[in-house]
């Protein structure tokens, strides 16, 4: 329901993990929904790279290999690691910094590569966040 409602409301959608016990995974990664990020104004830049529609593919089999497991047994099996390290690192992303983009109010963070992700600024309307 929560990727349905971002995908109604034009919100692009994060995972993150927060250290699984015995896990070589860094201590605190995020991940953008290449699904919902379709629907989203933000994230433009990523959308159109070359390698989005095969990290799209690789999103698609891996929550589909999620979903056809209980969460019981997807948590206990380590699935969350081996999710996250099949997703492309240009999709991971780590949060704002200071200076690091050039409008960070537009922004849901940088991928690992540099790249600032942001709101499109073409004024479409899609994914516009108000913040309280």
């Amino acid at each position: 329901r929560l990727r349905s409602w971002c995908m109604k409301h034009g919100w692009p959608l994060v995972w993150s993990i927060y250290r699984v016990s015995n896990s070589s995974l860094a201590f605190n990664q995020r991940y953008v929904d290449p699904e919902i990020l379709q629907h989203s104004a933000h994230g433009r830049e990523l959308i159109s790279d070359p390698r989005f529609p095969a990290a799209l593919r690789a999103y698609r089999e891996a929550w589909a290999e999620a979903s056809s497991t209980s969460w019981a047994d997807f948590d206990r099996s380590q699935s969350w690691e081996k999710f996250f390290a099949a997703q492309p690192k240009f999709l991971h992303l780590e949060p704002l910094r200071a200076g690091a983009c050039p409008d960070p109010d537009s922004c849901i963070g940088i991928n690992l590569e540099g790249t600032c992700v942001c709101q499109d600024s073409s004024g479409s309307g899609i994914g516009e966040m108000n913040w309280i």
